[in-house]
């Protein structure tokens, strides 16, 4: 079983001298998301990354 996003149709598989070395593609990197955060009772400040 393969993990959700892998590119099953691009997956490739050697075997050589005894060794299996199997190459899976990986779903492109995902943009990060922001979530905003809702703080309740405390004084609201800014963190500059």
């Amino acid at each position: 079983m393969l993990p959700e996003g892998v590119k099953a149709e691009e997956l490739q598989a050697r075997y050589h001298n005894g060794v299996l070395e199997v190459t899976v593609p990986l779903p492109g990197a995902q943009m990060p998301k922001k979530v905003p955060v809702q703080i309740e009772g405390e004084e609201r400040q800014s963190i500059a990354t």
